[in-house]
């Protein structure tokens, strides 16, 4: 059987989930199967305007990088995927620490895609982001549906 979890709620009406739960467990028991059960603390992670929003951030600072390059003779094209590995990863987003086999120790920058991230996470990476955009005077687009950063 898949492992699925339940969200349980404090506006939960009558333990509607928490009986779900208990049907669930009720069920693979009477299938003669093992149950492991996990009480956790429910974390909301990053929500998908929040990722939209950084990649079309990530892309108006490519644009804006390309063109303030060119000015100056350079003929870097920045892509959008550049701009997210080492701008806002490496500048934005906490990281984490590796020790390699010689016990030189490095940091890794956590990506979006990392399951531990977490919605509050993401909102000071985006309020970083917005902060260096502006010392580099780059206008970043606000994105017209209602984010919850917070």
């Amino acid at each position: 059987m898949r492992s699925e979890p339940f969200v349980i709620r404090p506006e939960d009406k009558a333990g509607r989930v928490l009986a779900m739960c208990v049907a669930a467990i009720r069920q693979m028991l009477s299938a003669g199967l093992w149950v492991s059960v996990s009480i956790n603390k429910w974390v909301p992670g990053k929500t998908s305007a929040q990722h939209r929003t950084v990649w079309m951030w990530d892309t108006e600072v490519a644009a804006h990088l390309t063109v303030a390059g060119a000015l100056v003779g350079n003929s870097t094209v920045w892509k959008k995927e550049d701009v997210h590995e080492f701008v806002f990863k490496r500048l934005c987003m906490p990281s984490e620490e590796l020790v390699l086999p010689d016990e030189e120790i490095v940091f890794r920058p956590i990506g979006l895609s990392d399951k531990r991230v977490t919605r509050e996470m993401v909102s000071e990476a985006m309020e970083k982001y917005q902060a260096w955009a502006v010392e580099h005077g780059i206008e970043l687009t606000q994105p017209e549906e209602e984010i919850v950063w917070r």
